[in-house]
């Protein structure tokens, strides 16, 4: 047709263009390049898919163009050179109005004229979903210009054809509103759920620990009961006439810690104890006041036996780990005989110099601590009264 310059009407109906827009696009592209004068162009029925978008460049006086009966699914040809065109036939296609360039394109073509024309009825539009609103609301809000938009119906619930008009859109807009306000009792339910999950974990941790603290509180209170009831008990026994040579507690020390045991242990924790169980008798066994004659080990063994708990002064020297420490042999012999062991410290004591055993009990038990202060004097990190409690309540099966 390039000889054919001043062609104006031209019908190519129900020839096979797709094959030639497909397989040559280069000679397609020339089909229409001459025709400047061309300005009705028929190519409905040539199954066409899509355009190249410089297949109309020279044909600015184009006016009518059919496209119906192919098989376009979007539409994307530039539109804004044509500025004569005013009739614009896409009937029985396959297109997808949700597709944004082809509503762009055909908002931009509408809106250059009033006069400008849309044909569009045959396509597959779907008016089910909350989905399809945007684009059935575009062809009712475009009716004016949508010359057959009297006959364009879209595939409603169940496949049901509907005629596209303004009672479409509403019922599009109820099906969304419905569907929003699934979503918004979903969320609401959700957040509700989640807000009544926290409130129910803070409520259950906050009566989990109430609970605990009223469990803890009342184990104290056994704790504190069996305390008073083993003090008592151990009071009523040192008081006993045929208890007379029983004594509280046995003092081990070592002999470089004799004098730190005489000025700031012995009398003060005698005297406390004396006080606490009643009597004017001696409860605790000082080795160079009470220990009788005979074999040292038989004496050291037979002096232990009369107390009922042991309080070792653990220093540098009474946990030394060699066979002349008296000391580890007077903390062994409590061990084998079960007697309570109450540790004593004075001041820091490291605990690579210790006997493996003292070191294993220093591990697991809890002490008494004595440090200096700044006049270089030493100071009980306790109360005399706290050490009764403690020697008082040992037994056999609780060792402090």
């Amino acid at each position: 047709m390039s000889s054919c310059t001043q062609l104006a009407e031209v019908n190519l109906a129900g020839n096979r263009l797709s094959k030639m827009s497909e397989n040559n696009t280069t000679q397609f592209l020339r089909l229409f390049k001459a025709l400047l004068n061309l300005s009705v162009l028929n190519l409905a029925g040539n199954g066409l898919k899509v355009l190249p978008k410089l297949v109309f460049s020279n044909n600015e006086k184009l006016s009518y163009l059919d496209l119906s009966d192919n098989e376009f699914t979007a539409f994307s040809l530039p539109l804004t050179h044509l500025k004569n065109l005013v009739v614009l036939s896409l009937t029985s296609n396959n297109l997808n109005l949700k597709d944004k360039s082809t509503k762009w394109n055909f908002s931009g073509y509408l809106n250059k004229s009033e006069s400008n024309k849309l044909l569009l009825a045959g396509n597959p539009i779907k008016c089910s979903k909350c989905d399809d609103l945007i684009a059935i609301n575009w062809i009712v809000q475009n009716m004016r210009n949508i010359v057959d938009s009297s006959i364009i119906y879209c595939s409603g619930k169940r496949g049901k054809a509907t005629l596209v008009e303004n009672a479409t859109v509403a019922e599009l807009e109820d099906i969304c509103s419905s569907i929003y306000w699934q979503q918004m009792l979903i969320i609401i339910v959700c957040s509700s759920s989640f807000v009544l999950l926290i409130v129910s974990g803070c409520v259950t941790k906050k009566l989990l620990k109430r609970y605990q603290q009223h469990k803890q509180q009342k184990e104290d209170e056994c704790r504190l009961l069996h305390d008073v009831i083993i003090e008592n008990e151990m009071v009523s026994v040192l008081k006993q006439e045929e208890h007379v040579d029983t004594f509280a507690v046995f003092l081990n020390f070592s002999g470089n810690d004799k004098d730190f045991v005489k000025t700031y242990i012995y009398e003060s924790l005698n005297e406390k104890l004396k006080s606490r169980v009643g009597t004017e008798r001696d409860l605790v066994y000082f080795s160079e006041m009470h220990m009788g004659v005979g074999k040292l080990r038989n004496v050291i063994r037979d002096g232990i036996l009369k107390c009922k708990s042991m309080l070792f002064i653990l220093s540098e020297g009474s946990c030394r780990p060699d066979d002349d420490n008296w000391c580890l042999f007077e903390f062994n012999t409590a061990m084998e005989l079960q007697i309570p062991v109450i540790l004593m410290v004075k001041e820091h004591v490291p605990e690579d110099k210790m006997d493996p055993d003292i070191r294993e009990y220093f591990k697991s038990n809890s002490r008494i601590m004595w440090v200096k202060d700044e006049k270089d004097t030493y100071q009980m990190e306790s109360s005399w009264d706290a050490v009764c409690s403690a020697i008082l309540r040992s037994t056999t099966e609780t060792v402090y």
